[in-house]
């Protein structure tokens, strides 16, 4: 969030709200006891798709891909679709780099990449 000049304290008060939350359920009338969650992005949370699009911004942004100009111009390119991304190039070996350079980027910001996800 920092790279992208988002102000500290709006920083420190997301943090405030991913860390360490605790959540009960409640299932008819009758609550849970409560449960703890450590980090990361909770599903259904307002706030959590955005979170998500700062992160993957971030790591396709420090990638080595010219990310102007189209597939005609270059030897490689990222087209991508909500938390879907397809790496598009001329060769194989290219390819297989960016994806290798892509996962391990997202790894630095706690995002995982599935390969195999339908």
């Amino acid at each position: 969030m920092a790279y992208f000049g988002i102000q500290s304290k709006l920083i420190r008060l997301t943090q405030v709200t991913m860390e360490n939350s605790t959540y009960r359920v409640k299932i008819g009338t009758i609550m849970m006891d409560g449960f703890q969650v450590g980090t990361g992005l909770k599903q259904g949370d307002g706030l959590a798709p955005k979170l998500f699009n700062i992160a993957l911004e971030y790591v396709i942004r420090k990638l080595s891909v010219q990310t102007t100009s189209t597939i005609f111009h270059k030897s490689v390119q990222l087209i991508g679709y909500a938390g879907d991304i397809n790496i598009m190039g001329r060769r194989k070996r290219t390819i297989s780099e960016v994806y290798g350079e892509l996962k391990e980027r997202a790894k630095e910001v706690g995002l995982i990449i599935n390969f195999e996800k339908n």
